[in-house]
């Protein structure tokens, strides 16, 4: 069945509402984790924590990760505050990647001055914002009983940060400085030619669901 133009926009609104609105999403039905260890938190203290709490958080070629734990006498609010400890711990590791890629792409065509240290560092900070972390995923979760009748909450949270090239080439092009600075960087012209693919893909699939292009075939 072919769209028409009003019912396509609709459902591009529609798609765009539900990622934006997809950053973390809370279940109200929780189980309490009795898969805990014990550490020595001070002297004659113990603190329970899930086993995967301590493990070693190390970041891959993909995704960023962070981990956060809170108290609260609510469960809710005790998991809603460790994941908002947590996302600000991944907006930090995010601006760093932000950081260093584009000095990356600064330092492959010649030295670092101040002045493109500067854009850089506010072109890092416009992204952070306008971003802010949509598709963060959570991927572990634990609850235990604190010993002051109240809950304690550990997360741990991913993010891809390939996500996010749009928004970073975008700002980039923005600023005239860098730009001028990356047009002989070879890396850069990687970024533009992966964005530019996925913009590509993304209209195929709007032009296939329109019915402009028949389904692709594998």
């Amino acid at each position: 069945m072919k769209l028409n133009k009003k019912t396509l926009i609709a459902m591009l609104i529609a798609s765009a509402f539900a990622t934006g609105c997809g950053s973390l999403k809370y279940n109200t039905g929780f189980e309490i984790d009795s898969s805990t260890s014990q550490a020595e938190a001070s002297p004659g203290v113990e603190v329970a924590y899930p086993e995967w709490y301590n493990e070693d958080l190390e970041d891959d070629d993909v995704n960023l990760y962070a981990v956060a734990s809170e108290y609260s006498k609510d469960m809710q609010f005790a998991l809603d505050k460790a994941s908002l400890s947590a996302k600000r711990e991944l907006a930090s590791n995010f601006s760093s990647h932000i950081d260093a890629m584009l000095k990356d792409y600064a330092t492959e065509v010649g030295d670092l001055d101040t002045t493109v240290i500067r854009e850089i560092d506010r072109t890092t900070k416009l992204v952070v914002a306008r971003v802010n972390l949509i598709g963060v995923q959570r991927t572990n979760m634990s609850i235990v009983h604190s010993g002051e009748g109240g809950y304690r909450a550990y997360v741990k949270l991913k993010y891809t940060p390939d996500s996010a090239n749009a928004f970073i080439l975008s700002e980039v092009r923005k600023n005239a400085k860098l730009m001028t600075k990356f047009n002989a960087s070879k890396r850069f012209a990687e970024l533009e030619e992966g964005v530019a693919l996925i913009e590509e893909q993304k209209i195929e699939e709007l032009q296939i669901l329109s019915g402009d292009l028949p389904p692709l075939v594998e």
